[in-house]
């Protein structure tokens, strides 16, 4: 139902307005009803990309770029997917496993980590076939991850 019809449904039974075409207040309530239907598309837009679960296309888009991911080539569920497994990551759990379940969750699937923690460093050699954009972008997403007394070299084969 749209907002005019509401306002309509609403008005009639109180007999005050004489609802029709030739009279001003028609144009005034589809005035009303016009810019009540666009704030209510709005509010739903803002309520279904809320959660990630339930964010359209161009909500996924908008968190993606918040992190400087573009993930337009990927599938709307993997692009969910993959936004879900981010956020489980808060730089607080500072270990080798975390550290290769956050190299998975960047999409990056052919790779070896050393570490040497006598030297405190931390080697990431990636075999992955990526664009130069995408090397840059997860090379300076590993490096954030890792922490900031340890050396971290990340190379691409």
């Amino acid at each position: 139902m749209t907002a005019y019809q509401s306002i309509t449904a609403a008005l009639a039974p109180l007999g005050v307005y004489e609802i029709r075409s030739d009279k001003n207040i028609f144009d005034e309530l589809k005035s009303y009803a016009s810019a009540l239907d666009k704030h209510r598309d709005n509010i739903e837009n803002v309520f279904s990309n809320a959660f990630i679960s339930t964010s359209t296309a161009s909500g996924i888009a908008e968190r993606e770029s918040m992190i400087g991911y573009d993930g337009s080539s990927n599938s709307l569920s993997d692009r969910k997917e993959f936004l879900i497994q981010r956020q489980t990551f808060d730089n607080s759990s500072y270990t080798v496993t975390q550290l290769r379940r956050f190299i998975s969750c960047l999409g990056v699937s052919n790779y070896s980590l050393s570490e040497t923690p006598s030297t405190y460093s931390v080697t990431v050699r990636i075999s992955d076939t990526l664009s130069n954009t995408r090397k840059c972008w997860i090379e300076s997403q590993i490096k954030s991850f890792v922490p900031a007394h340890c050396s971290c070299t990340v190379t691409f084969n």
